[in-house]
Parts: C-alpha cells; sequence; structure tokens
C-alpha cells in the first residue's frame, strides 16, 4: 500500500496538531459558576447523586476524546490516498499474438509420465497451452492495463 497523496511525515505533522488542538480543546473544558443556594440539604442530596455518575461522566469524556482522534486518524489517512502499489503504475497495453499454424495443433508430451501413456491419451495441443498463457498474461494485468 503506497500514498498518492501526501506523504506519510506530512500526514504525520497533521494529525500531531489535530491531536493537540483536540487535546486542548478537551483540557479547557468550562467550569461550573459556584452558586449560594438558601436550601442545602436538598442540594447536598443532589451532590450526593451526581457524584456516583462522576466516573461515567469521565469515562464517557474519555472515550468522546479517543473517538475524536481516531476520526481525525482517518480523515489524515483520507488525505494520504492509499491505494495498491498496482494503481500507482502507469497503465500497460500489451498485444498477445497466437500463432494457430498446423504445428500448434501437434500434442505436448506429459514430462511427469512415462513415454507410453503421453502416446495414448495426450488431449494437450501447443495451441491450448498458448491459449492458458494468453489468459493468464491477461489475468494478471492490473485495473488500467489494456490487452
Amino acid at each position: 500500500m503506497e500514498f498518492a497523496g501526501w506523504a506519510l511525515a506530512d500526514l504525520a505533522v497533521i494529525f500531531a496538531a489535530g491531536a493537540g488542538v483536540i487535546t486542548l480543546l478537551y483540557l479547557l473544558r468550562m467550569r461550573r459558576r459556584q452558586v449560594i443556594v438558601p436550601f442545602a440539604e436538598l442540594w447536598e442530596q443532589v451532590t450526593r447523586e451526581s457524584e456516583t455518575r462522576k466516573l461515567w461522566r469521565k469515562l464517557r469524556r474519555l472515550f468522546s476524546w479517543l473517538v475524536q482522534l481516531f476520526l481525525l486518524a482517518l480523515v489524515c489517512l483520507a488525505l494520504g490516498d492509499p491505494r495498491p502499489e498496482v494503481w500507482l503504475r502507469e497503465p500497460a497495453t500489451i498485444a498477445i499474438v497466437v500463432d494457430t499454424s498446423a504445428s500448434m495443433a501437434a500434442a505436448v508430451p506429459d514430462p511427469d509420465a512415462d513415454p507410453e501413456a503421453n502416446e495414448a491419451a495426450n488431449d494437450t495441443t501447443r495451441l491450448s497451452l498458448a491459449l492458458e498463457r494468453a489468459r493468464a498474461e491477461v489475468e494478471a494485468l492490473g485495473p488500467a492495463d489494456r490487452a
């Protein structure tokens, strides 16, 4: 996988700057004002209930911060425009020529089989082997290549 867009070093700088801004915004959260109320017992009960939820609020803030950093990383990777190496090279145009003369109709002996079996049951011709190799070459081409 290669980056067709920005270089990896540039993306790291962008991510570091973005992560710094996101972290700074999380550290500079708004502080609550202190208000004096006439009936303290009611507010003590409210604050006791809210302290049990304090841990969940902190975890939710941490999770939110991590999700934003993850989304920033995805945006940085998208700026890099990752592509397979095959797509980055110049497209190739090839022409495949297959000889169809009478000599291509000759049977090709199987090197693994014994000579008597080759003469008896050999359906493989030079033409069929040439066509198989041509198909393999076409299948090996990249998405922008032409045959």
